[in-house]
């Protein structure tokens, strides 16, 4: 009497390739024919039961690339040399190129089909946004570098792009919106405590996504004021940026009043600024500019002066 045991049933979305001259696109993971260019990868480890284990000796796998997806490598690699200024960012071009690419097929999960050309910002904001979900949708992250639990080499998806789990899917669809919203015209945005607490601008314009003022806990003798209690209060983006550069609020301004330093190259030393105060402690309604609670004419008319 012989007994058979019936293959183990398989996730939604995977099927069985045909046979062994068959192969799952590396991207979409859709079956592959045996004319499709295959490519080889080296998976370190798998995940057990017990965690992740490390291969004695490496395993490759090996995958195909449907004509599709074959496309997207094309479009990504022409969209990377129409950006020489993001590519010499990037540092490596087959960097690049995969980076672009993995933003790709984040789209194609949604149906999405990529721009045919991208300003430097659309590029940007697409890399900044779609890349990381983009990696970790391709069919082979689920073999390389580490194999996950309870996949086999001999399975693909059943649609393109339909191993892509709900999760990552809801993912992929946030951070798209987000991208879309990057494109959109600036707005306004208003500071959470009135005014920005060293030059005290009231709003900036920002990206949709963005949130542009940076809270913060200051004394007021740091804004050069006094008082024992200290202050929650924000900065706006380009003081934020001074502080960061280890700059203080008499930086701000002087960079505001002579902003190439063309007046303060005539000295070796920096001035002594006096009676500089954040707008925190001045009060008041925001500035319309900034540092327009101080007398910006007079450290203009110092630093002209070179007397100091």
């Amino acid at each position: 009497m012989t007994t058979t045991t019936d293959a183990a049933p398989l996730p939604l979305g995977i099927r069985r390739l045909p046979d062994a001259e068959h192969a799952a696109c590396r991207a979409c993971g859709t079956v592959c024919g045996p004319t499709a260019p295959r490519s080889t990868f080296t998976a370190l480890g798998y995940v057990d039961r017990l965690g992740v284990r490390e291969y004695t000796t490496p395993a490759e796998v090996t995958f195909a690339t449907c004509d599709r997806c074959a496309a997207l490598d094309a479009h990504a690699a022409a969209t990377l040399d129409a950006h020489p200024a993001i590519r010499r960012a990037i540092g490596s071009p087959s960097i690049g190129r995969h980076r672009i690419v993995s933003a790709f097929h984040a789209l194609a999960v949604l149906g999405v089909e990529p721009a045919e050309t991208y300003t430097a910002d659309g590029l940007t904001s697409l890399l900044d946004r779609l890349t990381a979900p983009g990696v970790s949708a391709a069919w082979s992250s689920r073999f390389v570098p580490i194999r996950e639990a309870d996949v086999s080499r001999d399975t693909a998806a059943a649609e393109p792009w339909l191993h892509v789990g709900s999760e990552l899917r809801a993912e992929i669809r946030r951070q798209y919106t987000d991208h879309l919203a990057d494109r959109m015209p600036p707005r306004a945005v208003a500071c959470p405590s009135r005014g920005c607490a060293w030059c005290g601008v009231g709003t900036v314009m920002a990206k949709r996504t963005a949130e542009p003022w940076t809270p913060h806990t200051m004394s007021p003798a740091s804004l050069g004021g006094v008082g024992p209690h200290s202050l929650a209060v924000h900065l706006c983006p380009t003081c934020e940026r001074i502080r960061e550069d280890g700059g203080s609020i008499r930086s701000a301004v002087l960079d505001l009043v002579d902003p190439g330093r063309r007046l303060r190259r005539r000295r070796p030393y920096e001035p002594e600024v006096n009676g500089v105060r954040g707008w925190a402690v001045m009060g008041g309604r925001p500035n319309a500019a900034p540092f327009a609670h101080l007398d910006l004419d007079g450290v203009r008319e110092l630093l002209e002066s070179a007397d100091y």
